[in-house]
């Protein structure tokens, strides 16, 4: 049998059930591969330069960077390689450990001298009863 590998790209472990339960019995490896945080000339390098918007962005994730596209498209080789063909029904995310940290990227924190906007009550925003 050859190593026929149906792999799937982005957030995607539903899609990824389906297709193994699809591709499977066929004879395919099926693989959903999560990636993000992927450091995209134009679009994030920038970002990430800036020292007040970088570590903002990084904080969440354990390695403290993103990926270079490099690292995910080798991830990507592996998986469609003989070396991975018994892989199959899994999700793999390749996100620096950004998935172990609920995989979201969190808002700036205030500062300690930024007080919260206190919202109005309704009195004071005059009721529409």
């Amino acid at each position: 049998m050859g190593n026929e590998v149906v792999l799937i790209t982005g957030a995607a472990s539903g899609i990824g059930r389906a297709a193994v339960e699809l591709y499977a019995e066929r004879g395919y490896s099926v693989v959903a591969v999560d990636v993000n945080a992927t450091t995209l000339a134009g679009l994030t390098a920038g970002q990430l330069a800036d020292p007040d918007v970088g570590p903002l962005l990084t904080r969440r994730i354990p390695q403290q960077r993103w990926a270079d596209p490099r690292e995910q498209a080798e991830v990507l080789w592996f998986l469609t390689s003989p070396a991975a063909s018994y892989i199959t029904g899994a999700t793999l995310p390749v996100d620096g450990g950004l998935s172990a940290n609920g995989g979201i990227l969190l808002p700036p924190a205030a500062s300690p001298a930024q007080e919260p906007v206190p919202t109005p009550t309704r009195a004071q925003r005059g009721s529409r009863s």
